[in-house]
């Protein structure tokens, strides 16, 4: 019986590969998704959006993590390196209302969609804002 070195080492060579392709599994996911306006349906580019919360047991509490992005031109945003878990997202856009999505369920190498559509609000500061000079316009002796 004849063997074939070349089988064998294609079959060794797919093993191999298998093996290597088990080892780089990813241990995070991904949040992705569109802000847009509610009322004109409009993509609303620099939005932030932090993961403010996390589920525990069916509790909410603080993530301090830290993870969080902005949207691009398109509206558009992406937060990388997320660990498995369920997750409340924040977003704030100056002159907009903050919407808060609760339970955002994160799996290991999955990307979770979730888009957001804000309401345009008043800006209210509470206080009238003056704004005097201290010194003179035009220096007479510069």
């Amino acid at each position: 019986m004849k063997r074939h070195p070349l089988i064998f080492l294609l079959i060794l060579t797919s093993l191999f590969i298998i093996q290597l392709q088990d080892s780089f599994a990813g241990i995070t996911g991904k949040i992705r998704g569109v802000v847009k306006d509610a009322e004109t349906g409009e993509a609303l580019p620099g939005a932030n959006i932090v993961i403010s919360k996390y589920w525990d047991e069916g509790i909410e509490r603080d993530f301090d993590e830290g993870l969080g992005g902005a949207t691009d031109i398109k509206g558009q945003f992406i937060i990388l390196k997320v660990p498995p878990g369920t997750y409340s997202l924040t977003t704030t856009m100056m002159g907009y209302s903050v919407k808060i999505v609760q339970k955002v369920r994160v799996s290991v190498d999955r990307t979770t969609e979730v888009d957001f559509s804000l309401s345009q609000t008043v800006l209210e500061t509470g206080a009238e804002i003056v704004v005097e000079a201290t010194r003179d316009l035009v220096q007479l002796d510069v």
